[in-house]
């Protein structure tokens, strides 16, 4: 078995902090039961460094100074007792160096220094950040499964080759609340799919429903306009976004998501390019992590009428689905319109959405949940399953009796109460 080529390293791309702090090591290939692996080597020595032992490590100069000689295969850094923390992105570039679908969101949101890996195939970002208790890899079965993240807590190293990523930042960025919401994410289990019911809707009037969704916007300016504005211009990011949608309406059934997307102003000539070693297109590799990540899908429920209704809980989950997938002005619609359809149910059921709200939205708590809830049912003039109004300045109950309202004042708080 052929070793593996030492790795290329870009000495003036690494970021000044990295090349000034004594946490350097080298590493070498070596093969172990079959495999090539890559164990770090004291700088300047012939032995093996340990992550937990700062007597192993050495100066970025000394490090440089082996590979440059052709000693060894590559060079590392070692995030032990450092404020720093690495995120590993395995196997998502494509074979022409595409950055793969299910990864962009992640370079994106942690926007912070990105280098690519030794094997040429994934991603390195390093941030100032501090990882909480628990995996340190994302599960089987979910978009994570490939990532892994380590910090000061970390035994291991993080090989470095300064081969910076376009596009992203050159300096380390400090992104706590990212990395809390990433490794939340990592954290959370697979979910089995819920198949929708697949119903006699064809193609006509799937695309209707879509259209006038909540995130109906959303949709028809990707699939009848073409826009991909909201993604920077990143027509690969539009494509995988748009397959996500129409995976959930399709009921994850991939053939229809690639007939579908044909139909739509985003498909060109790439779509039917091969762009993997195993001679799959960019269009199959796209509509198969849009099937795999697509935990919810469409199902619709009867009104007495006939005619079809979506449920509260899929209401939720779609609105869930849109805040994972949106970002700035759009997120915070999508995080209003969930709360309002929340306000929408029964005391008990809203509080047990709270786990799932929660772990959606790392950036509230339980207690931010219940405000959030508050000031929803406040837009909607309810409270606790009554209705309430203001009637010349004071808090008052809607009373019912024989078949007509009124107004019973509570107390002589003023308006301002709901509208703040």
């Amino acid at each position: 078995m052929t070793t593996p080529p030492r790795s290329t390293v870009q000495r003036d791309a690494i970021p000044q902090p990295l090349r000034k702090a004594r946490r350097w090591v080298t590493w070498r290939w070596e093969k172990r039961k079959e495999k090539w692996t890559k164990p770090p080597y004291a700088p300047g020595r012939d032995y093996h460094a340990k992550s937990n032992d700062p007597a192993t490590w050495g100066t970025f100069d000394a490090a440089w100074h082996d590979y440059e000689a052709g000693e060894v295969s590559g060079i590392g850094f070692v995030f032990t007792d450092s404020d720093l923390c690495g995120i590993d992105l395995d196997h998502c570039l494509d074979a022409d160096g595409t950055l793969q679908p299910w990864a962009a969101p992640i370079v994106d949101s942690l926007a912070s220094y990105t280098e690519v890996s030794p094997s040429g195939d994934g991603l390195h970002v390093i941030v100032k950040a501090t990882l909480p208790e628990g995996r340190r890899r994302g599960r089987a079965g979910t978009r994570y499964a490939t990532v892994e993240v380590y910090d000061r807590s970390s035994p291991r190293y993080f090989t470095v080759t300064g081969q910076h990523w376009p596009g992203t930042p050159t300096t380390i960025a400090a992104r706590q609340a990212e990395v809390t919401a990433l490794h939340a994410a990592i954290e959370a289990p697979a979910k089995p799919a819920r198949v929708a019911a697949r119903g006699s809707l064809d193609d006509r009037e799937l695309l209707e429903r879509a259209r006038n969704a909540r995130n109906g916007p959303h949709f028809v300016a990707l699939f009848d306009r073409g826009d991909v504005g909201q993604y920077g211009g990143d027509e690969s990011r539009a494509d995988a976004a748009l397959c996500e949608m129409l995976a959930f309406w399709t009921g994850r059934n991939a053939a229809r998501i690639d007939r579908l997307f044909r139909q739509s102003a985003l498909m060109r000539a790439k779509w039917d390019e091969r762009h993997s070693a195993d001679g799959h297109t960019y269009g199959q590799m796209t509509v198969a992590a849009a099937v795999a990540h697509c935990q919810e899908t469409y199902r619709p429920t009867q009104k007495h009428d006939g005619t079809e209704e979506t449920s509260p809980a899929d209401k939720i989950q779609q609105h869930l689905d849109q805040v994972a997938e949106l970002e700035g002005a759009a997120r915070d619609r999508a995080i209003e319109s969930l709360f309002t359809d929340l306000a929408e149910l029964p005391d008990t059921r809203q509080m047990r959405y709270k786990e799932s709200v929660v772990k959606a939205l790392p950036e509230i708590d339980a207690r931010g949940y219940g405000q959030l809830l508050k000031k929803a049912r406040q837009r909607k003039g309810r409270h606790n399953g009554n209705r309430y109004t203001i009637e010349d300045g004071h808090f008052c109950a809607v009373r019912f009796t024989g078949g007509e309202s009124y107004a019973e004042p509570l107390c002589n708080f003023t308006a301002k109460i709901l509208e703040d």
